[in-house]
């Protein structure tokens, strides 16, 4: 197995992912008719594709199935963020798979790398956003929960009657 093929996982990934999959179409058929934009921000992105362990399948990792998600048109905005050694490969394959789409993977600690992406995506902050995150430890700083669930902070004019929303969040908690 080559190293972009996809990393050997268990069923408990299998499950989470396939909750995803059922739920990101559900995110955005709910957030249609509000929106043209929707934005996907994926923490932990992984390699794209899993092996399982037990049967040697290939399936979609988080990255794939946020770009397969189609209700409303889908995704509009995806950024994801992995180790810097593995990003420019998984950009790499990501854009050449899905040419058409707003693709950006950076590179690093995503505790550095959110804020960034957060700043380059401020002009959005009214659109509907899911934040995927699934370490595999303790990787994620609190101020980085602090920075999404600020990022929509004051997109509404002042006086407003209508609600502000959040950043839609998935914190999946490991449990070794």
């Amino acid at each position: 197995m080559s190293e972009h093929e996809g990393r050997p996982w268990g069923y408990w990934t299998r499950l989470k992912l396939a909750i995803l999959a059922d739920y990101l179409p559900a995110f955005l058929r709910a957030s249609a008719g509000r929106s043209t934009e929707f934005v996907y921000l994926d923490a932990f992105a992984g390699e794209g594709l899993g092996i399982d362990r037990l049967t040697g399948e290939e399936f979609n990792g988080s990255a794939r199935i946020a770009l397969e998600a189609n209700e409303a048109g889908g995704f509009t905005r995806l950024r994801y963020f992995e180790r810097a050694a593995k990003a420019k490969e998984l950009q790499d394959r990501l854009v050449a798979e899905y040419p058409d789409r707003d693709i950006k993977v950076y590179g690093g600690d995503c505790n550095v790398e959110i804020p960034k992406a957060l700043v380059g995506l401020r002009h959005l902050s009214w659109a509907p956003t899911f934040a995927f995150i699934d370490p595999d430890g303790m990787e994620l700083a609190w101020q980085t929960l602090e920075c999404l669930a600020d990022h929509k902070r004051g997109y509404r004019p002042s006086g407003s009657s209508k609600p502000e929303y959040k950043v839609e969040l998935w914190l999946l908690f490991p449990t070794q």
